[in-house]
């Protein structure tokens, strides 16, 4: 940082800038238990407790203080008659050769009973005692009775430092349960009360604009009692300068600040009495901005190109354990400590671990429209350790996931930045680890990052995927090239160890039957390999023979549905009220037609956006089929925003339906006459497409919500007309009737899935006492093999 460069500087006037307030609380959000004031499990303590000027940072009267306990309402009956003593003194820190402070140097401003509320024990000085807010403050807390508690929950709350300096109390026990003296760095929870008078600290409104890689813009809130300010601005890690700037505007220009690095600004009223109250902000410039051709080996080459970011307890540094064929690399880790890492949760770990991201940051500027431009780097992982690709804060790729164990060698990952060309863009390399520990478990190293036009090519047009019940075959146009691929559950994550070397044609065998997988696959050149690419495929279904209905109520998919969606669509089962949910989520996809979209851009240019549900009826020996769909559709956006389509043997059935009215329609039951379709397998698809991707408050999203699939059909000529026959009761309970004027052979009952259940060729009456409540299909039959079937429903 060359210098600094403000708005307006005039002269400024000292004014004192002070506040008054009426209480003031020490080591406040402590929840440690502390032997201060008194140890409640011991005889005659005695403590003494040093309180620091930059911790209260008030001058003034002190009439009271309280202390917090451990739990409400805990007992102190023998431990409560207390002397309290005040005073300042020179002493910064107690030691095994710093003796107690001379009581005889100190104020007594309390002697006898205490008070005590249901949290906390209450002094209330009989002599106040004035604090000159400039000297270090100890408080000596004597128990003048032989107190003690058997309780172990009777304590007080306040904050232990854990071994680190400094020594700030001192405790002794003179009774029967101990003579032992103790130095400790622990204080109580200490509430000030009287009248007091402070600096006024000022207040940010933030950043006005993010920081450039050179400039920065600092907003102080207005305060009509402050007239000025006096700050500085440093590199965070260094010492605070002496020197301070004054000031009396409340927006600060920074300029001359050094690229892709973390500063501090810290800033102060004129008011100096009785001690400086500095208000500090954090803030990073951006790293310098690469385009095509670079290249990196954080080798002290180019040091300013990249910018590091870390949570709470995670950070990313250079580092020669990174090295890959060079000396250093990027060390990405999270938490150094194993108690941190108790607030790791392993639900959603990317969006409830913020605080165990480490991320490298990188500005590239594709306005030069490289040819297929791509960012390539070597990724090492080890055990337990996720990583991914962002873009303009949009995740591009899958999770790379290191496999438990895991130590792979390097491997070289390519992320193709074509759809970027012409822009500027931010791309970020972040890492999530639960515990990195001192060996350096689930750990990430980066090294030799190129940003390059790439050679070896490979798009998704270039593939084409098949399935069986039980494989999924991957085939490519260019047959000569070897390929890297792999193959996951569609909800899974890619581990280091998935990957296999084959050509193409390749078969994924002894898959789960109707499942949705993502296949990953990338080609092998002789100087280099391309992207990966993540393709989506689901195995084939379990047939479904008519009759047949599903009302999607156990909360999980058969084996006769199978949803299919990628990164941008999604397929679920509300448990609720049952129904399954066709609809979006983010990843960073254009939709295309924003609120005016055709029926073919729906389905065409944002097929990214499409989910589906499939499934397949054996119509092979049907002479007339009809599914029954109860469904709804919802829009967020305009109603060409939401789309709804059937495909039956990848042909469309109808016209694409989009939503009546705002937010949902209600649900309603529609049959659709597949008759024409029948004399084999029919292939059917329930689409949707739409462009809204977060749910909103009252939960309404664009999406297509499906509560029932019906099949019944019939074998040859139906035979019997409605008007002929009649079965009653339906609903019934514990019989149903069949009269017909046509003779038939048989009555034969079905449950939804197709099974028989009854068979009963002579009786029209048919006993279901001890049926369960449900669906089922009635089956009658002539003797010249002619049927008709009808859905029936028990109470």
């Amino acid at each position: 940082m060359k210098n600094l460069l403000l708005l307006l500087l005039v002269p400024i006037f000292c004014v004192a800038q002070s506040e008054q307030i009426l209480s003031f609380t020490a080591g406040a959000g402590g929840g440690d238990f502390t032997n201060q004031p008194i140890g409640c499990q011991s005889e005659f303590s005695k403590t003494q407790t040093l309180y620091y000027p930059n911790e209260i940072q008030f001058k003034g009267t002190i009439t009271e203080i309280r202390y917090t306990t451990s739990f409400d309402n805990i007992s102190l009956a023998n431990s409560n008659i207390w002397t309290v003593k005040i005073g300042t003194t020179t002493v910064a820190e107690f030691g095994a050769a710093i003796p107690f402070i001379d009581t005889n140097t100190l104020t007594t401003v309390f002697s006898g009973a205490i008070t005590q509320t249901r949290t906390e024990v209450i002094i209330s000085f009989t002599q106040p005692f004035f604090y000159n807010g400039t000297d270090n403050l100890v408080i000596e807390v004597s128990e003048t009775a032989p107190g003690f508690t058997s309780s172990l929950i009777s304590a007080f709350k306040g904050s232990e430092n854990f071994g680190n300096p400094p020594i700030r109390s001192k405790v002794s026990f003179t009774g029967s349960t101990g003579g032992a003296i103790l130095n400790e760095n622990s204080e109580p929870i200490t509430k000030f009360i009287g009248i007091f008078e402070r600096c006024i600290r000022p207040a940010y409104s933030g950043i006005q604009s993010t920081p450039s890689q050179t400039t920065a813009t600092i907003i102080i809130e207005n305060n009509q009692a402050v007239s000025g300010y006096n700050y500085v601005v440093y590199e965070k890690g260094m010492p605070m300068p002496t020197n301070l700037i004054p000031t009396v505007q409340n927006t600060i220009e920074l300029t001359d600040l050094l690229p892709a690095q973390e500063y501090v600004f810290a800033a102060k009223t004129n008011c100096n009495t009785p001690i400086n109250r500095f208000a500090n902000i954090g803030f990073s410039t951006k790293p310098l901005t690469i385009s095509v051709p670079d290249a990196i080996n954080f080798d002290g080459i180019n040091t300013r190109n990249y910018f590091f970011t870390g949570g709470f307890i995670a950070n990313a540094s250079i580092s020669n354990k990174a090295g890959n064929n060079s000396a250093n690399g990027i060390l990405f880790r999270g938490a150094l400590d194993a108690l941190q890492a108790n607030t790791w949760s392993d639900f959603d770990v990317w969006n409830t671990n913020p605080n165990f991201i480490s991320q490298a940051n990188f500005i590239i500027d594709l306005t030069n429209n490289p040819t297929n431009p791509v960012f390539k780097f070597d990724l090492k992982q080890k055990e337990e350790n996720y990583f991914r690709v962002r873009i303009n804060n949009v995740v591009k790729t899958w999770t790379f996931k290191s496999s438990p164990g895991g130590d792979i060698n390097f491997q070289k990952i390519t992320i193709d930045l074509s759809e970027f060309s012409g822009k500027t863009i931010n791309l970020d390399l972040q890492s999530l680890s639960k515990y990195t520990g001192d060996i350096g478990i689930r750990t990430a190293f980066v090294d030799n990052i190129e940003l390059k036009s790439a050679t070896c090519l490979a798009k998704e047009i270039d593939f084409l995927t098949t399935s069986t019940e039980n494989s999924i075959t991957l085939k490519a146009t260019d047959l000569s090239s070897n390929y890297e691929v792999a193959i996951v559950n569609q909800t899974a994550d890619l581990t280091d160890n998935s990957w296999t070397t084959v050509s193409l044609p390749y078969t994924f065998d002894n898959l789960t039957i109707a499942k949705a997988y993502k296949i990953f696959v990338r080609k092998i050149c002789v100087n280099e390999i391309t992207a990966f690419l993540e393709l989506f495929e689901s195995t084939k279904t379990t047939v479904i023979n008519a009759p047949f209905s599903e009302a999607f109520n156990s909360g999980n998919f058969t084996t006769y549905f199978v949803p299919k969606f990628n990164n941008s669509s999604n397929v679920t089962i509300n448990t609720v009220y049952n129904y399954v949910n066709l609809h979006q989520r983010e990843n960073g996809k254009t939709w295309f037609g924003d609120l005016n979209t055709t029926e073919s851009q729906a389905w065409n240019e944002n097929k990214n956006f499409v989910s589906t549900l499939n499934f397949r009826v054996n119509a092979t020996n049907l002479a007339s089929l009809t599914m029954t769909l109860n469904y709804k559709l919802a829009r967020f956006y305009a109603a060409n925003s939401s789309w709804f389509r059937i495909m039956i043997n990848e042909k469309q059935l109808m016209p694409s339906q989009v939503p009546n009215s705002l937010n949902s329609d209600p649900f309603t039951t529609t049959n659709f006459d597949l008759t024409a379709f029948v004399g084999g397998i029919v292939n059917i698809e329930l689409q949707h497409s739409g462009r809204r991707t977060t749910f909103t408050s009252n939960g309404i999203n664009d999406a297509a919500y499906i509560s029932l699939v019906e099949f019944i059909g019939t074998l040859g000529n139906e035979g019997f007309s409605k008007n002929h026959f009649k079965i009653y009761p339906n609903p019934f309970s514990n019989s149903i009737t069949v009269e017909t004027e046509i003779p038939f052979s048989s009555i034969e009952m079905y449950d939804v899935l197709g099974k028989k259940i009854d068979a009963t060729p002579t009786t029209n009456t048919i006993n279901t006492s001890t049926w369960n409540s449900g669906i089922y299909f009635l089956k009658l039959k002539k003797a010249d093999g002619q049927e008709l079937i009808r859905k029936v429903i028990k109470n």
